[in-house]
C-alpha cells in the first residue's frame, strides 16, 4: 500500500466525512419521530454517503435497533449479511449491543436522552456533526463558542464517568488531553476535549482491507487504495504498536488499565502518532468504583471471564490484559481479521467463548515469522505466557525495526526491487571478474 497516498486520502475525506455524518444523523432523527428505517433506500436516494462507511454503519444499525425496539424479529446475521461493504463493523456493533443488553453488570443507558444534533448550540458548543456513539455516550465534532470557536471534540455521557478524573490524571503524547469537564442537565457530562482529526485505526482497516458499500460498484475494493500490504504499511504498523505500547506502560505506571483498546479507540493524528481514547471503562486502582465492560473480540480471556462469566473481580486484571488487545490490533492489522473466532456466529456464549486461532494469512511477503512469532506472544490465552508488561512488548516490537529488518522487508515485499538488485549484483559481479582476468593478463603477457 502506498502509506503516503493513503494519509493523504484520510485528509481529504475528513471535511466529506463530518458532512455525511451529519446529514445521516438528521436522517436517523426523522426516523425516530416516524419509525420509517430503511437504509438502503437512504443509499439509492442519496449514494454519494456511501463514500462515508461511518455513516452508513450509523445508519445500519440505528435500523437494525429500531427495528428490534418496534417487536420486529431481526435475525442480526442476516441483517448483516445484506451490507457487505460494512459487514465486519456492523457485526461488531451489534454484537456488542446484544452482550450489553444480555448482561446487567455491563454499563447501558436505559433512558430516553435528547441528544444534541448538528447545526444547534449545546452548553456552549456549536455541534457540527456526530462523529461516534457507545451504550451511553455520543460524541462530537464540535467549536467552543467563548474560547475563539477553537476546534473540539465532546463526548456527552448520560451516567456519571470517571474518565475525565482519568485523563486528567494523564499527560503523555499518545494519550488524549482534555480540555474541560461539566455536568448539566439531567445528569449529562460533557467531556471537552482537543480536535485532533477523525482518522483512527478502524479507518485504516476499512481502507486497508474493506469493500466499497455502493450497490452501483457490486461490492468493488475501495477506489483510489491500493490492496497490497507492503512494507511501509507493516513498518508503520509495528511503530504503532510501539507507541501504543510505550503510552500504556505509562498508564500501568500510574495504576491503571484501560481495558477497552480497540482500533476505534485509536486515533491517527496528522504525525501518524497514535492517540488512545476512551477511557470510560478504565480501571484506576486508586477509586473506589469500578465499572466492567469492554468490546467482546479484543477482550482478553481472563478478561471475559470476569465481564461475562462473573468469575473473579476486575481488580485482578493487570497489563498482560491490555498487552492482549494491542496484539489483537496489530494482527488484525496486518492480517486483515480478527485472530479469534469467527463474528458471523449466531450462537456465541460470552461465557463459554474459547475459538480456535485463526492462522496467518500473509497479505504480502513482507510479514516476517519474526514478526509474527512477537504478536504471537501477545496473544497467547495465557497471561503467564505472554509479555510481562507494555514495555516488553513495545522493546520487542522494535528489535523488529532494525535497519537491517526493515530494509529485509522492503526487498521480500517489493519482487521488483528484489529483482533489479539481483540483476545489479550480477552485472557488478560480472565486471569484477573481467577486471580481476583483465589485470590478470596484463601482469602474465605485459604489453
Amino acid at each position: 500500500m502506498d502509506v503516503d497516498r493513503l494519509w493523504e486520502w484520510s485528509s481529504s475525506c475528513e471535511a466529506g466525512s463530518e458532512t455525511a455524518l451529519s446529514f445521516s444523523g438528521k436522517l436517523i432523527d426523522n426516523w425516530r419521530l416516524h419509525r420509517n428505517p430503511g437504509t438502503h433506500a437512504v443509499l439509492e436516494e442519496y449514494p454519494e454517503l456511501a463514500d462515508c462507511k461511518r455513516a452508513v454503519v450509523d445508519l445500519a444499525y440505528e435500523e437494525f435497533c429500531l427495528r428490534v425496539e418496534s417487536g420486529e424479529h431481526v435475525d442480526w446475521v442476516e441483517f448483516c449479511e445484506g451490507f457487505p461493504g460494512i459487514k465486519d463493523s456492523l457485526q461488531r456493533c451489534i454484537a456488542v449491543h446484544l452482550a450489553v443488553e444480555d448482561n446487567p453488570r455491563l454499563p447501558l443507558a436505559r433512558t430516553e436522552t435528547s441528544w444534541p444534533r448538528a447545526g444547534t448550540k449545546f452548553f456552549g458548543y456549536e455541534i457540527i456533526a456526530e462523529i461516534g456513539r457507545g451504550s451511553f455516550a455520543r460524541v462530537y465534532r464540535a467549536e467552543e463558542i467563548s474560547v475563539g470557536r477553537r476546534a473540539v471534540v465532546i463526548k456527552v455521557c448520560e451516567q456519571q464517568t470517571n474518565e475525565a478524573k482519568i485523563l486528567g490524571k494523564l499527560k503523555h503524547p499518545n494519550i488524549i488531553p482534555i480540555h474541560s469537564v461539566k455536568e448539566v442537565r439531567s445528569g449529562l457530562t460533557i467531556i471537552c476535549m482537543p480536535f485532533v482529526g477523525m482518522f483512527t485505526l478502524h479507518d485504516l482497516l476499512e481502507t486497508t482491507y474493506g469493500v466499497r458499500q455502493d450497490s452501483r460498484y457490486h461490492g468493488c475494493r475501495l477506489a483510489g487504495v491500493n490492496e497490497r500490504v507492503d512494507a511501509d504499511y507493516v513498518n508503520d504498523a509495528i511503530e504503532i504498536g510501539v507507541q501504543l505500547c510505550e503510552a500504556l506502560h505509562y498508564l500501568h505506571d500510574k495504576g491503571m488499565l484501560h481495558l477497552d483498546l480497540k482500533p476505534s479507540n485509536i486515533l491517527i493524528d496528522k504525525q501518524r502518532q497514535p492517540i488512545v481514547l476512551d477511557f470510560n471503562l478504565s480501571l484506576d486502582r486508586s477509586d473506589v468504583e469500578i465499572r466492567t465492560g469492554g468490546t467482546f473480540c479484543y477482550m482478553s480471556p481472563e478478561q471475559r471471564c470476569v465481564v461475562f462469566a462473573n468469575e473473579g473481580n476486575v481488580r485482578t486484571l493487570d497489563a498482560r490484559t491490555d498487552v492482549f488487545s494491542v496484539g489483537v490490533i496489530l494482527f488484525e492489522l496486518l492480517n486483515g481479521k480478527l485472530p479469534f473466532g469467527d463474528k458471523t456466529r449466531q450462537d456465541v456464549d460470552p461465557q463459554r467463548y474459547n475459538p480456535p486461532r485463526v492462522p496467518w494469512r500473509q497479505p504480502g511477503r513482507c510479514v516476517s515469522p519474526a514478526v509474527m512469532a512477537v504478536i504471537d506472544k501477545a496473544l497467547h490465552e495465557e497471561p503467564d505466557q505472554r509479555y510481562d508488561s507494555a514495555l516488553d512488548f513495545a522493546e520487542a516490537l522494535r528489535s523488529q525495526q532494525t535497519r537491517f529488518r526493515r530494509c529485509f522487508r522492503l526487498l521480500r515485499g517489493e519482487p521488483r526491487v528484489l529483482g533489479a538488485l539481483a540483476f545489479s549484483s550480477v552485472v557488478v559481479l560480472t565486471a569484477t571478474t573481467w577486471l580481476v582476468y583483465a589485470a590478470e593478463l596484463y601482469r602474465m603477457f605485459p604489453w
